[in-house]
């Protein structure tokens, strides 16, 4: 059972633009808090920016020391890593920083931001079976590949496979603004997209950023600090917490709208 209803009034004010609220999203959780937390974000108010371990040519960080180091309002993976704990596991562009050159095959899934075109949305995540996904991508200075977890009109690519996790997400919703996810009950992915669907949120795209031990959110604003992270997946440790991992590759929030 979770709440279905959206009112302005549970949103709270982060940073002009960027806003957060949870829902109720499973009742009576095993392991978690049993909620969904979102942090929605409107990218013509407010700026999307990549921070990463191989950019800045500094050592892994937790998503909160990412958060404060760099001043975002908050933080989150930016997709999963590859084993030299440097490279994401699809295609990174972070302006003309490449921190993997290479496109994974089976990733179908591309978040972008910061237009060279002013026609163009701020963000937008782009199916990469849409005929126009490889002229978009070219359009954009960042860009990220991870696996989909919806495709457009929000329907789930996933079949139920016995496998649990904390999940961190992102997520585009029908008018555009961006949603950073963060599942703290482990849940199949294809259990955790039926719920989501079913939210008020209106997602019409949505990637799989991370899960299991890196999983990571973090909310900086002065009206708000909070830290989730994920734990090991089904049939490893069960339920035990590791807390926040270093990780070296987030996606953040700046207060203020884009340059």
């Amino acid at each position: 059972v979770f709440s279905l209803t959206a009112s302005a009034a549970d949103w709270k004010a982060l940073a002009p633009g960027v806003d957060y609220r949870s829902f109720s999203f499973v009742a009576a959780p095993e392991s978690g808090d049993g909620l969904l937390h979102v942090v929605r974000i409107d990218p013509r108010l407010a700026t999307l920016e990549f921070a990463l371990a191989s950019q800045e040519r500094s050592s892994l960080q937790t998503a909160r020391t990412w958060c404060e180091t760099k001043g975002f309002v908050a933080v989150m993976n930016a997709g999963m890593y590859a084993e030299d704990y440097l490279t994401n596991v699809g295609y990174l562009r972070a302006d003309q920083h490449l921190n993997n050159k290479a496109w994974k095959r089976q990733y179908q899934s591309v978040l972008v931001f910061g237009p060279s075109h002013a026609d163009l949305p701020q963000a937008q995540i782009i199916d990469r079976d849409n005929p126009e996904a490889f002229s978009l991508v070219g359009k954009y200075r960042f860009v990220v590949q991870n696996l989909r977890a919806l495709k457009e009109k929000g329907m789930s690519v996933w079949k139920p496979n016995g496998k649990s996790w904390r999940e961190a997400m992102v997520a585009q919703e029908s008018e555009g603004r961006i949603l950073f996810l963060f599942s703290q009950t482990p849940l199949e992915m294809a259990a955790l997209n039926e719920k989501l669907i079913a939210l008020p949120l209106e997602i019409v795209r949505a990637m799989h950023m991370d899960g299991g031990p890196p999983a990571s959110l973090s909310v900086c604003a002065p009206s708000m600090k909070m830290d989730l992270s994920g734990v090991y997946e089904t049939g490893f440790f069960g339920k035990r917490s590791v807390g926040q991992r270093r990780i070296p590759n987030v996606l953040g929030v700046r207060s203020g709208p884009p340059q």
